[in-house]
């Protein structure tokens, strides 16, 4: 009776639709950028999909998840799992530890969006920018 119980489960548990799986997304990126400067995160997500999808990643300063908005967005094709994200740090971000807060994912036939779970390093440290704004313009007609 055992037997048949855990043939069944197994047969339950491999039977489930593609859609039902666990989403996940870890990711990889350097841990410190300046402000004003692009941040290069790759995202591996698990399973790949299986049709062309929509991404979007928020972060906020860490401590803050309420301040959270989308500040990148990629797609890829249906058989890729690898997401290359480029994320702007704008000039005037805050400094010190931000954490990636979640990544969306959007079917593009139009589904409901799904949330995917986070492994990997979430979080980065945003640094001062040495910005150097010219003061003067030497004009020269030719």
């Amino acid at each position: 009776m055992k037997k048949i119980f855990m043939m069944a489960l197994l047969w339950a548990a491999l039977s489930v639709p593609s859609f039902a799986q666990v989403n996940t997304a870890s990711m990889q990126h350097s841990p410190e950028i300046g402000q004003g400067k692009t941040l290069p995160i790759q995202c591996q997500l698990s399973p790949a999909s299986s049709i062309p999808v929509s991404l979007s990643l928020y972060a906020a300063p860490e401590g803050h998840p309420e301040r959270a908005k989308s500040m990148a967005g990629t797609g890829i094709e249906g058989g890729q799992d690898l997401a290359n994200f480029r994320l702007f740090i704008p000039p005037d971000a805050e400094t010190g530890k931000w954490k990636i807060t979640k990544i969306v994912l959007t079917p593009n036939d139009k589904n409901e969006p799904v949330e995917l779970i986070l492994s990997g390093n979430d979080t980065f440290v945003v640094i001062p920018s040495n910005r150097v704004i010219p003061t003067s313009a030497a004009v020269h007609i030719q």
